[in-house]
């Protein structure tokens, strides 16, 4: 499954029901659909360790923000559909996450 993006919870959110996600201050998320009828985001949360495992929910789109080098839906990696693997979609997220965290702005 791709993803729309990739942003960072800048609230902690305490779900009020089954279909929500809890989220933490600092989580990285992966944006897999933005609702075009409210302000709830479907989103998968970053495991915090190899083990652990990414859970799914909704999440208020006004608790989170986007991690500079996020996927556009230009980019290859999102529009390639189904050939290109969840797992590499992910890494290269990572990837671009580190990027944007070590690089300094100019």
């Amino acid at each position: 499954m791709g993803f729309l993006g990739v942003y960072k919870a800048i609230y902690d959110y305490v779900p009020q029901g089954a279909s929500e996600l809890a989220i933490s201050e600092g989580d990285i998320l992966y944006v897999l659909e933005k609702s075009t009828e409210d302000d709830w985001w479907k989103a998968k949360k970053k495991a915090s360790g190899e083990d652990d495992d990414e859970p799914t929910g909704l999440v208020p789109s006004n608790y989170v923000e986007e991690v500079c080098g996020s996927l556009s839906h230009s980019d290859p990696i999102v529009s390639g559909g189904p050939q290109i693997p969840s797992w590499f979609q992910s890494y290269i997220a990572q990837f671009r996450l580190y990027m944007c965290q070590t690089i300094p702005k100019t």
